[in-house]
């Protein structure tokens, strides 16, 4: 759970860096809460890349 939430923050757009980089060490240093507020709450924030 935690390898997805952490390749998912990845792979978005988010509106800044520091945004995308703080959700990826919160799901490394708190895995199950980092993951579960990941997806309840910083997910709907980024944007998937455009895939061309």
């Amino acid at each position: 759970m935690s390898l997805f939430a952490i390749w998912d923050a990845f792979k978005r757009d988010f509106p800044t860096s520091m945004e995308k980089v703080g959700w990826i060490q919160i799901s490394i240093f708190i895995p199950f809460l980092g993951c579960l507020a990941y997806f309840l709450l910083g997910r709907r924030r980024g944007k998937k890349y455009d895939e061309a």
